[in-house]
C-alpha cells in the first residue's frame, strides 16, 4: 500500500508537469487512470459514456506521445 501511495503521489507531479498539454477533462481522466482506475469506473464516476473515455483516453496518450496504457502509466511513473 506504500509503495502504491509513493507510485501515486510521484505521478501527480509527473501529471502537473503535463498539465497545460491537457483540457481539464483530460487531465481529470488522465489522474484518474493513475490511481488505477477502469474505464467504467471512470464513466460512471463522470458519469459520460465508457466510449466517449475511451476517446477522451486516446487523445490524452495522443497529445502524450504514448501508445498504450501501459506506456502512459511507466511516463507517468518516472
Amino acid at each position: 500500500l506504500l509503495c502504491r501511495e509513493r507510485s501515486v503521489n510521484a505521478s501527480r507531479k509527473i501529471l502537473d508537469s503535463v498539465e497545460d498539454r491537457l483540457t481539464p477533462r483530460q487531465f481529470e481522466v488522465a489522474t484518474l487512470l493513475v490511481e488505477g482506475a477502469t474505464r467504467a469506473a471512470i464513466a460512471s464516476e463522470l458519469d459520460v459514456s465508457e466510449n466517449t473515455i475511451k476517446s477522451t483516453i486516446r487523445a490524452i496518450y495522443k497529445k502524450l506521445g504514448v501508445a498504450s496504457k501501459a506506456e502512459f502509466i511507466r511516463s507517468m511513473t518516472g
